[in-house]
Order: structure tokens, then sequence, then C-alpha cells
């Protein structure tokens, strides 16, 4: 028999850490809101076809930093 370590298949994962403004006597305030809307139709139990709509509005105190995107996605999910 194999010797075989179960934490080796533990994978850990850290969130992205919060951005630092590392000057001093700079104050940036930067804010952005995202709304989705998600759609779903069920063909039969394996066949999804899905779309995801996302809007962002991105506000900076920095001058020309401010902007707008949308995102949609579209697709088929297939279960074999």
């Amino acid at each position: 028999m194999a010797d075989t370590n179960p934490y080796d298949a533990i994978v850990a994962a850290m969130p992205p850490a919060a951005p630092v403004n590392p000057y001093d006597a700079v104050t940036i305030s930067e804010s952005d809101l995202t709304t989705e809307l998600g759609l779903e139709y069920y063909f039969n139990r394996n066949a999804i076809l899905f779309a995801r709509y996302l809007h962002t509005n991105y506000t900076s105190t920095v001058p020309g930093s401010d902007y707008a995107s949308d995102t949609i996605h579209v697709g088929l999910r297939v279960r074999q």
C-alpha cells in the first residue's frame, strides 16, 4: 500500500486583500455598485439555457477614474 498523506488534497484560498493607500496625507475615496440579473430556462434535466447581466458603476475621487461597465453572459449548460 502506498504511503499517502490526506492533507495533500487540501487547497486553501484567501480572498484578495482590500487595496491599501500607501501615501500619507492623500485621501482617495473609491466605491463601486454592482447589480446582477440572471435567467435560466430548463429544456429538460440535462440542458439549461442561461443568461446573466452584470452592471457596475465605479466612482473615485481621482479625476478620470469613474466608469460604468455592462457584461452579458449567455450559454447552454449540458449535463452528461
